[in-house]
């Protein structure tokens, strides 16, 4: 009878009695190829799909040593943040896993994203050199056309 009466006072104060995140936030991403560089550029955002704010900790990405950088700590209610991370242009994916640690003291394990990637770099050079002579056949009243094709 206790416990009723003191859940019941909780309830009247406004004390929450069960935490507010209801759903994990998502975590999403895009590439573009910087081909000079010859790396990926993935943009990484965590989106919160709750009216509870949080903060973005345990940030473990792959490939490892390839960081992701920028990203806000905070996770606004309601809001998405984002950040970056460069990847060798020869890496078929890459990942995000994270953690939140919400305002309504509950916390969110291993939130993941990842991207499949492929072959990023410069074209490969497939250039050649063409010159041409053309000589006139006047007894023939046709001209011939000489060309000289050189792979540099």
């Amino acid at each position: 009878m206790k416990t009723l009466a003191l859940l019941g006072a909780l309830a009247f104060l406004g004390v929450p009695a069960a935490p507010t995140v209801a759903t994990n936030p998502a975590v999403t991403a895009s590439a573009t190829c910087d081909f000079a560089a010859q790396e990926w550029v993935v943009t990484w955002s965590v989106t919160n799909p709750n009216a509870v704010e949080g903060t973005i900790g345990n940030v473990r990405v792959t490939p490892p040593g390839q960081p992701l950088v920028g990203m806000p700590n905070r996770l606004p209610a309601l809001g998405t943040v984002a950040g970056t991370q460069r990847v060798g242009g020869n890496e078929s994916a890459a990942s995000v896993t994270l953690d939140v640690n919400w305002d309504d003291n509950t916390v969110t394990y291993d939130a993941t994203g990842s991207i499949a990637l492929g072959r990023c770099g410069p074209p490969a050079t497939r250039t050649v050199l063409v010159s041409a002579n053309a000589v006139c056949d006047a007894a023939a009243h046709e001209w011939s056309i000489f060309y000289n094709i050189t792979n540099p």
